[in-house]
């Protein structure tokens, strides 16, 4: 089955939705540990350490980093295939606007954004600092995973973006040069 133009914007706008929220490492089509589902986007933000206002002193995150996934859902018969809602610290499902009840079609811990196609991208040096085509309807909560699992998850990202990357350059040169 192909993947519809409109996922693949959808995508695009998740990927810059996790961006705006200070995930340095983002890859699309990773398989999710737990969920036997491959998400749509996947993110990793670094935890920074935090003041201790009534120690003052510096406290270390429990976790290095969390995990963001995103499944993008086109339609209503798309959603009722499924998504991923385990294995990442938080889980969003992405659709077009009004195609989902938060409160009736996802469970507690499942965020809901909608895209809005009218609103603008806001860029800073070719960077998304706001996506305000993508509304939170609904915040996620954060389930707590293993540090191994996160490690594992930000390899995966890595390798999807190196074959990506691959693929880019070959398709670039492979008219103008021949391969040995």
């Amino acid at each position: 089955m192909t993947e519809s133009e409109l996922h693949k914007r959808l995508k695009d706008f998740g990927f810059l939705w996790l961006r705006a929220q200070h995930c340095t490492t983002i890859g699309m089509e990773v398989f999710v540990l737990d969920s036997y589902h491959v998400t749509d986007v996947l993110g990793a933000s670094p935890n920074y350490r935090r003041q201790n206002w009534e120690t003052n002193t510096m406290d270390d995150p429990p976790h290095p980093y969390t995990i963001w996934c995103i499944e993008v859902k086109v339609s209503r018969p798309d959603f009722n295939n499924g998504y991923a809602d385990r294995g990442c610290n938080k889980h969003y499902v992405l659709t077009p606007k009004d195609i989902l009840d938060p409160k009736l079609d996802l469970p507690r811990h499942v965020g809901l954004l909608e895209f809005d196609e009218t609103a603008p991208l806001w860029l800073h040096r070719g960077l998304a600092m706001s996506v305000p085509c993508i509304k939170v309807k609904k915040k996620c909560s954060r389930k707590e995973i293993e540090d191994s699992d996160i490690l594992r998850h930000i390899g995966r990202m890595a390798d999807m973006a190196t074959a990506n990357l691959v693929n880019i350059i070959m398709s670039k040169y492979e008219r103008s040069c021949q391969f040995l």
